[in-house]
């Protein structure tokens, strides 16, 4: 008789267990679908971070172009016009005259990086050839 119960106690706890495990599939089963979908969010999320940041490097581009052009725009036109007379009539071998003159030109139209640069480039192959 003794056995019979002992028999019963394990099926009981056999069940009880099998119910746990049950339980624990279905909630891991749950927690990997959600994990998926958080994931794909995320993918989501780093693309359109992505598309911002390119967006912003863009917008700081354009930003920088346009604070340029306002300069510009507030150049005195006959001092302008008297900075270049003056640089054009000093003659070929006046290099730090024109040096100086191209810096206020760079002041007053704003010269880009790039524009510096390619002047520069300019002037070595010029007086390297």
């Amino acid at each position: 008789a003794s056995g019979s119960y002992t028999d019963r106690k394990i099926m009981e706890l056999a069940t009880v267990q099998s119910q746990r495990d049950s339980h624990h599939r279905a909630e891991l089963e749950s927690c990997k679908v959600s994990l998926k979908k958080l994931q794909e969010a995320l993918a989501t999320k780093d693309l359109e971070v992505g598309r911002l940041t390119a967006l912003q490097a863009t917008l700081n581009q354009e930003r920088v172009a346009l604070r340029r052009a306002q300069q510009r725009e507030g150049c005195n036109l006959e001092y302008l016009k008297n900075v270049v007379v003056d640089y054009l009539s000093f003659p070929p071998g006046a290099l730090s005259e024109k040096a100086s003159l191209e810096r206020v030109l760079a002041t007053l139209l704003a010269f880009s990086p790039q524009d510096r640069k390619k002047i520069a480039e300019g002037r070595e192959g010029g007086q390297g050839g």
